[in-house]
């Protein structure tokens, strides 16, 4: 699944993006109406985006659509989907905590 031999800086990337994704659920957890979601939401989706791109860089494709996986949601209102993609960043964290030990071995 690793691409090619990794420093310590691509680790400290993928770190970096396991910190993000916790401010982000610290963030999401106060949430308290559809504006706020809207300005969170698309700040998650910016996180997403980023990490995917520090995926691509050290990892097969199949790590990327995994974390991408792991990100897709529904809902019907702003408050089902909020806990959707609050559950969606938990399982992205953890699959990046996965990684991340993948790049240490």
């Amino acid at each position: 699944m690793v691409r090619r031999d990794t420093s310590g800086v691509t680790t400290v990337t993928v770190e970096e993006s396991v910190r993000h994704g916790r401010e982000l659920l610290t963030w999401g957890q106060a949430v308290a109406d559809e504006t706020s979601f809207g300005c969170w939401r698309e700040a998650r989706w910016r996180w997403v985006r980023r990490t995917c791109r520090v995926l691509m860089l050290q990892f097969e494709a199949e790590a990327v659509q995994e974390f991408m996986r792991a990100n897709n949601v529904a809902g019907e209102t702003w408050e089902e989907r909020l806990r959707a993609e609050l559950r969606a960043t938990r399982n992205a964290i953890e699959l990046l905590h996965w990684l991340a030990r993948t790049l240490g071995s």
